[in-house]
Protein backbone atom coordinates (compact mmCIF):
# COMPACT_ATOMS: atom_id res chain seq x y z
CA UNK A 1 0.00 0.00 0.00
CA UNK A 2 2.62 2.74 0.92
CA UNK A 3 4.36 1.78 -2.44
CA UNK A 4 1.08 2.40 -4.05
CA UNK A 5 0.74 5.48 -2.29
CA UNK A 6 4.17 7.10 -3.65
CA UNK A 7 3.13 5.89 -6.97
CA UNK A 8 0.17 8.17 -6.70
CA UNK A 9 -1.94 6.18 -7.27
CA UNK A 10 -4.20 7.03 -4.35
CA UNK A 11 -3.88 10.85 -5.52
CA UNK A 12 -3.30 13.55 -3.02
CA UNK A 13 -3.36 11.38 -0.26
CA UNK A 14 -1.45 10.34 3.19
CA UNK A 15 -1.20 7.87 5.61
CA UNK A 16 -0.51 7.52 9.42
CA UNK A 17 -0.43 4.98 12.19
CA UNK A 18 -1.56 4.82 15.28
CA UNK A 19 -2.26 2.98 18.29
CA UNK A 20 0.78 0.08 17.01
CA UNK A 21 1.78 -2.79 19.61
CA UNK A 22 5.74 -2.69 19.76
CA UNK A 23 5.10 -6.23 17.73
CA UNK A 24 3.15 -4.44 15.07
CA UNK A 25 5.33 -1.56 14.90
CA UNK A 26 8.44 -4.09 14.85
CA UNK A 27 6.61 -5.89 12.27
CA UNK A 28 5.59 -3.24 10.13
CA UNK A 29 9.49 -1.78 10.50
CA UNK A 30 10.98 -4.86 9.46
CA UNK A 31 8.74 -4.74 6.19
CA UNK A 32 9.26 -1.17 5.12
CA UNK A 33 13.02 -1.49 5.95
CA UNK A 34 13.38 -4.08 3.14
CA UNK A 35 11.42 -2.25 0.65
CA UNK A 36 13.09 0.93 1.52
CA UNK A 37 9.56 2.13 2.85
CA UNK A 38 8.71 4.48 5.57
CA UNK A 39 5.78 6.19 6.91
CA UNK A 40 4.49 8.34 10.21
CA UNK A 41 3.20 6.21 13.13
CA UNK A 42 1.82 8.48 16.19
CA UNK A 43 2.97 7.60 19.40
CA UNK A 44 2.29 8.66 22.73
CA UNK A 45 5.22 11.07 22.88
CA UNK A 46 4.39 12.70 19.45
CA UNK A 47 5.82 10.49 16.47
CA UNK A 48 8.53 8.54 15.06
CA UNK A 49 9.13 7.07 11.22
CA UNK A 50 8.97 3.22 10.78
CA UNK A 51 11.17 2.22 7.77
CA UNK A 52 13.67 3.30 5.79
CA UNK A 53 14.70 7.26 5.42
CA UNK A 54 18.07 8.74 4.94
CA UNK A 55 19.52 11.15 7.77
CA UNK A 56 19.38 13.92 6.33
CA UNK A 57 15.82 13.97 5.20
CA UNK A 58 15.32 12.68 8.88
CA UNK A 59 16.73 15.90 9.69
CA UNK A 60 14.66 17.66 7.60
CA UNK A 61 11.52 16.03 8.56
CA UNK A 62 12.46 17.24 12.14
CA UNK A 63 12.78 20.39 10.84
CA UNK A 64 8.88 20.38 9.28
CA UNK A 65 7.52 18.62 11.91
CA UNK A 66 8.83 21.17 14.79
CA UNK A 67 7.94 24.57 12.61
CA UNK A 68 4.49 22.98 11.68
CA UNK A 69 5.09 24.38 8.30
CA UNK A 70 8.22 25.55 6.54
CA UNK A 71 9.31 27.36 3.13
CA UNK A 72 12.63 25.94 1.03
CA UNK A 73 14.03 29.92 1.41
CA UNK A 74 13.76 29.21 5.46
CA UNK A 75 15.15 25.49 5.23
CA UNK A 76 17.61 27.24 3.37
CA UNK A 77 18.70 29.83 5.44
CA UNK A 78 18.39 27.99 8.53
CA UNK A 79 20.43 25.23 7.30
CA UNK A 80 22.73 27.04 5.40
CA UNK A 81 22.41 24.97 2.69
CA UNK A 82 21.29 25.71 -1.21
CA UNK A 83 18.26 26.61 -2.15
CA UNK A 84 18.40 23.69 -4.79
CA UNK A 85 19.33 21.37 -1.84
CA UNK A 86 16.42 22.71 0.41
CA UNK A 87 13.79 22.43 -2.41
CA UNK A 88 15.00 18.67 -2.80
CA UNK A 89 14.93 17.67 0.45
CA UNK A 90 11.46 19.18 1.02
CA UNK A 91 10.30 17.57 -2.36
CA UNK A 92 11.74 14.21 -1.61
CA UNK A 93 9.52 14.35 1.48
CA UNK A 94 6.62 15.23 0.15
CA UNK A 95 6.91 12.37 -2.47
CA UNK A 96 7.51 10.01 0.18
CA UNK A 97 4.13 11.67 1.59
CA UNK A 98 5.29 12.77 4.94
CA UNK A 99 4.59 16.31 5.03
CA UNK A 100 1.88 17.79 3.32
CA UNK A 101 2.50 20.77 0.38
CA UNK A 102 0.36 23.65 -0.06
CA UNK A 103 0.85 26.55 -2.61
CA UNK A 104 0.46 29.77 -1.10
CA UNK A 105 1.32 33.40 -2.17
CA UNK A 106 4.53 35.32 -1.33
CA UNK A 107 4.45 38.18 0.14
CA UNK A 108 6.89 41.02 -0.34
CA UNK A 109 7.21 44.32 1.14
CA UNK A 110 6.29 46.21 -1.37
CA UNK A 111 3.69 44.31 -3.64
CA UNK A 112 2.00 41.51 -1.96
CA UNK A 113 1.27 39.54 -5.32
CA UNK A 114 4.85 39.28 -6.19
CA UNK A 115 4.67 35.11 -6.62
CA UNK A 116 3.73 32.06 -5.20
CA UNK A 117 5.89 29.57 -2.94
CA UNK A 118 5.81 26.02 -1.68
CA UNK A 119 5.07 25.54 2.05
CA UNK A 120 5.63 22.03 3.55
CA UNK A 121 3.14 21.18 6.14
CA UNK A 122 3.53 18.34 9.17
CA UNK A 123 0.86 16.11 8.92
CA UNK A 124 0.48 16.59 12.35
CA UNK A 125 -1.17 20.12 13.48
Amino acid sequence: MVSRLWSGEYGEKFLLLKGLTSSQAENIHVALERKRLVVITIIPEGWQIIGSLNNYLIHTLNQVMKRKRLTLRQLSEEERIGMNTSGTRLLNLYKKRLVARLEEPMMGKDDPHRGRQFVYRSLLL
